[in-house]
Order: structure tokens, then sequence, then C-alpha cells
């Protein structure tokens, strides 16, 4: 008997009968869970799992967070905070109103990083005219 948990060498077509490892009754291939004891044949959200990661669906929060994280560099920093600032606002308000977009901690690194960068940027300028 070969091991049930090794993939078959070649993937069975949709139509093709196989047996449930759990129960061993034949169920389609094409099913989802076997319909004799319930076994899961295939994991399921495993799309939401990414989009927990990465928030593909709230773009203005991941781009406030890219924008944030790339605003601490010097210079760059005075032109993408304010994006960084104003696009978090943006995710925070989008991922209100559709929650499965996710986002939430994208928006908020977009929002304080891109603060805080705007604010440092103000004191170096501030430093570098007061004291030539």
């Amino acid at each position: 008997m070969s091991n049930p948990y090794e993939p078959p060498e070649t993937a069975p077509d949709a139509g093709q009968i196989v047996s449930c490892p759990a129960c061993n009754q034949p169920v389609s291939f094409a099913a989802a869970a076997c319909p004799h004891c319930g076994h899961p044949f295939r994991q399921s959200g495993g799309d939401e799992t990414v989009a927990t990661v990465v928030p593909y669906r709230n773009p203005k929060a991941l781009f406030a967070y890219y924008l944030g994280v790339f605003s601490l560099m010097p210079c760059f920093g005075l032109l993408l905070a304010p994006f960084a600032f104003v696009l978090g606002i943006l995710g925070l308000r989008y991922r209100r109103r559709n929650p499965q977009a996710h986002g939430l901690a994208h928006a908020w690194v977009g929002i304080i990083i891109g603060g805080l960068s705007i604010v440092g940027h103000g004191v170096a300028i501030a430093l570098l005219v007061m004291n030539p």
C-alpha cells in the first residue's frame, strides 16, 4: 500500500474518482470534502492568508506603508512622507468601509512613519536655516 500523504505522480482529472484518505470511500477528485466523513481535501482560505499579510485589496494602505518606509531616507522623505500620511488615512477609511480589505497595520505604519518623517525633516530644515 502506498503512503496516502505522498502526492500522486500525475494529477487525476476532475471527474475521476479517488479514495478518501480518512474513510477510504470513493469520492470525486473535484470535491472539496468527503461526503461520507467530511474530511477536507483542499485547504480553503489560502488567498485570505495572503490578503491578511499583504493587503492587496487595500492598495492605499499598501502604498502608504511603502512610502512611509522610503520616507525615512534623507531628502526623499520630504517628498514621500506627506503622501504616506495622506494615503494612510485614506487606507484607514477604506478599511473601515470594507473590513475584508485588511491593511489596518499598513495604513497605521504609513501614518506614523510619514508623520514622524514630516516632523523630522521639518526640524532638520529649521536647524539648517537657523544655523547656516
